[in-house]
């Protein structure tokens, strides 16, 4: 159940208004939950100032509860947040974030991807850690294939390939 401070701090991350949000964000250092998650990420994107957008990319990178990977995939598969993905990647691997269960969806962007984002892809998952060896002999079925098609991201599908194939002989 959410205190008053927190209502409080979701309300004010709701409005429009850089000095109420700015504030809010200052609060969730203290008074922050996992409810506050998307409210924070909603924040990437709107323009309200560099500080702003600072500090939410600070607290997203700074992450204490490393289970929380589905907020971003969730914000990572909305068209609006296609301009912030890169930014949504960085803060994955900044708060070093659990991906294990979530591996194949992170494979498949980078599959799909421009290079970069298929760059952010491969950090996140080189610092992964491989719970089933025959899902990651799948994915490195499913990198090869796309390698043979013309992809942008070629070179960096044969890191990801690499760095899941070192995963499997450890």
């Amino acid at each position: 159940m959410a205190t008053k401070k927190q209502k409080e701090i979701h309300k004010d991350l709701q409005t429009d208004d850089p000095n109420k949000i700015y504030a809010a964000l200052m609060d969730l250092r203290v008074h922050g939950t996992r409810e506050s998650i998307p409210l924070v990420i909603d924040q990437l994107g709107k323009d309200l100032g560099d500080v702003i957008d600072k500090e939410v990319i600070d607290i997203l990178g700074d992450l204490k509860d490393k289970n929380t990977v589905e907020f971003f995939i969730e914000a990572l598969e909305n068209p609006k947040n296609a301009e912030v993905q890169k930014a949504l990647l960085q803060a994955i691997w900044n708060a070093d974030l659990k991906i294990e269960e979530h591996l194949p969806y992170f494979v498949s962007l980078a599959m799909k991807s421009d290079y970069l984002t298929a760059f952010e892809c491969f950090t996140i998952i080189e610092q992964a850690a491989i719970e089933d060896d025959m899902e990651a002999l799948n994915l490195i079925g499913d990198l090869r294939e796309a390698q043979m098609r013309e992809h942008e991201s070629k070179e960096i599908l044969e890191f990801i390939v690499q760095s899941l194939n070192s995963k499997i002989i450890d």
